[in-house]
């Protein structure tokens, strides 16, 4: 600057917040470049807007991370949240298949015990057909026996017959 032109001073409230942001942020670098320290008390105005510019935009990047940041965080409580609702609704389901699948073992097992009785009376069927077959052989081989018998008295009777006639 010239030496006729001051720079205008800046109130000592202003210097220590621009010490303290600048100390902090990575722009002291470009505060250091400019030859302008954290020490210093009087900034030229152009440097003081120019580093102000700059940690507004580092604030609004540092913002739009965060907000960034921020909604991750949300959709992935949601993913959470939708996640573990679904785990909530797998053991209802899983029992109701389990009741399903249970009364159908209910209903297999009520038809297989009638089958089983049904079985049991057809082969008391088959027992008592077996016996009341052996029952009719034996009548009928009774009845056969009988019926020769006859047969043959009857035979003998003709010849009684035929010797009185004359």
């Amino acid at each position: 600057m010239e030496e006729n032109e001051q720079a205008p001073r800046l109130s000592i409230g202003v210097v220590r917040m621009l010490r303290t942001t600048l100390c902090m942020r990575p722009s002291v670098v470009l505060v250091r470049r400019l030859g302008i320290g954290c020490m210093f008390g009087v900034l030229p105005l152009s440097a003081t807007a120019s580093l102000l510019n700059r940690g507004t935009r580092e604030q609004d990047s540092t913002s739009a991370e965060i907000t960034r940041g921020v909604e991750q965080m949300r959709h992935l409580g949601l993913e959470v949240k939708n996640s573990a609702q679904g785990q909530r609704r797998e053991p209802s389901m899983i029992a109701e298949f389990v009741q399903i699948v249970s009364s159908k073992i209910k209903e297999i097992w009520v038809a297989t015990k009638g089958q089983s009785k049904r079985a049991d009376q057809i082969q008391e069927g088959r027992s008592i057909s077996r016996e009341v077959t052996l029952q009719i052989t034996c009548r009928a081989e009774e009845t056969s026996e009988t019926v020769k018998v006859l047969a043959d008295d009857a035979d003998g009777l003709e010849k009684e017959i035929d010797r009185f006639r004359i």
